[in-house]
């Protein structure tokens, strides 16, 4: 009996080490067909982390047209000031209503294979 508490015991330390969990947000965003739009995230790049668009579906809906960082507003020769991603996409005129799903990770450099710090969600109404 001893054995088997330490054994759970265990398995669990080991389960639950390298689990670190993300900050996730889901949004839901109402989009103008044959618009263009802008989804800005939260970014400070001297710290190594950048937002990665991964995923968004169904393709043939949208295309992402521009990404870039924006430096937010800070006293003359300031290093590391935080500011937004910003990511331009088209939507194409389809003449219905359609949802689109999007998703971005926040990433650093040593998070190789592991989970992100951040997950932001988009559920997109094209209308």
């Amino acid at each position: 009996m001893k054995k088997s508490i330490l054994y759970i015991f265990f398995l669990s330390f080991l389960i639950g080490c390298d689990q670190k969990k993300s900050e996730i947000t889901n949004e839901i965003l109402k989009i103008k067909a044959g618009k263009d739009f802008t989804i800005a995230l939260d970014s400070n790049p001297s710290t190594g982390h950048r937002w990665t668009l991964c995923n968004y579906t169904p393709t043939s809906l949208i295309k992402l047209k521009d990404h870039q960082f924006e430096e937010g507003k800070a006293k003359k020769n300031k290093v590391g000031v935080p500011g937004k991603e910003k990511f331009v996409f088209e939507t194409e005129n389809i003449g219905h209503q359609a949802t689109v799903y999007i998703n971005f990770n926040y990433v650093g450099p040593a998070q190789n294979g592991s989970s992100p710090a951040k997950q932001v969600f988009y559920t997109l109404n094209i209308t």
